[in-house]
């Protein structure tokens, strides 16, 4: 089942975890035009993963330290 999430942050827009594929994707709120509403495609993320980013209090720092170099980003 796919979850899509709109989330509180000034980094990210949204996030969507497919609990069969175990794809997270974000969309990012931040930065330059080349940035912003950009989409990206992590794989074999745990769902405890997804669950920790949407209760973290920051998600544009949890997604710098913890998946951002953690988890294999997918081709666009």
């Amino acid at each position: 089942m796919k979850t899509k999430t709109r989330v509180s942050s000034m980094a990210v827009e949204s996030i969507q975890y497919d609990d069969q594929t175990k794809i997270l994707t974000i969309t990012m709120a931040y930065g330059p035009p080349k940035n912003h509403n950009e989409v990206l495609r992590y794989a074999n993320v745990p769902l405890a993963v997804f669950n920790a980013f949407l209760s973290a209090s920051s998600k544009g720092q949890f997604f710098n330290a913890v998946i951002r170099n953690d988890f294999h980003l997918m081709e666009k």
